[in-house]
């Protein structure tokens, strides 16, 4: 890599900056070169910093600006903009402003953050563009109304009981979502993490541990709403273990 990417803190929680800057403390791809609590105050000074990317949270409660508003000025300036929350509806709602290269949920892991600044590294010195299929969009129950959902976020899917036309979604921060008249197919079709286990479950590669013979384990970090073993059918086995590394 040619340098570290220059990254600033936007963030009205103390223990937030804390993480990050723990958790770049020893990269050798991000460093943190200034940090804002308030977005005001981060807009006050964007001209004068020299940075690649902006870690920024979306609700703030000390000021009157939002971390949309802060989004907003970053695109024109052609900034890149990694939204950070601890809320799984405002996450679904960063996925709808361009611009945003990822979006981690908190309570970011080192892991989590390492991949989003991989990302924002090769899209900025690679010239590497985003998957055309970085989102899509789904109807989904507890919102009754459609909305753009993060594929790379989707780690376990299972077929609603009572309707086999849904199906229940996990995401990576543990959030639960009911997407609506969603196949199988369409969902392994436009992300290559996710893989059908057996006749009523996908789940991301992500969270796998282990397998052995028809049993999978699941890692300890995945959220404690997915079960820790699930069964890998005879006729999903094959592609399952010609992907699986």
């Amino acid at each position: 890599m040619r340098r570290k990417l220059r990254c600033v803190i936007v963030d009205d929680d103390p223990e937030a900056h804390h993480t990050i800057i723990n958790q770049l403390k020893d990269s050798s791809i991000g460093e943190i070169i200034q940090s804002f609590y308030k977005p005001s105050d981060f807009l006050d000074n964007i001209y004068e910093l020299d940075f690649d990317v902006v870690l920024l949270d979306i609700l703030f409660n000390n000021d009157r600006l939002q971390g949309f508003d802060v989004a907003q000025v970053c695109n024109a300036e052609n900034k890149v903009i990694v939204f950070i929350s601890g809320s799984s509806e405002l996450i679904v709602e960063a996925c709808k402003y361009v611009g945003a290269i990822d979006v981690v949920p908190k309570p970011n892991t080192k892991e989590r953050l390492n991949n989003a600044l991989v990302k924002t590294w090769k899209i900025l010195f690679n010239n590497i563009e985003l998957p055309k299929k970085e989102h899509e969009l789904f109807f989904v129950a507890e919102r009754k109304e459609q909305i753009s959902l993060l594929l790379s976020d989707i780690i376990f899917v299972r077929t609603a009981i009572g309707d086999h036309r849904n199906k229940e979604v996990i995401i990576k921060n543990g959030g639960k979502l009911t997407l609506m008249n969603c196949t199988f197919r369409h969902l392994l079709q436009f992300s290559n993490k996710l893989v059908q286990i057996n006749i009523s479950e996908l789940i991301s590669y992500d969270i796998v541990e282990s397998v052995f013979h028809d049993i999978i384990y699941i890692k300890t970090t995945a959220p404690k709403e997915i079960p820790r073993i699930l069964t890998l059918s005879k006729t999903h086995r094959s592609v399952f273990k010609l992907n699986f590394v």
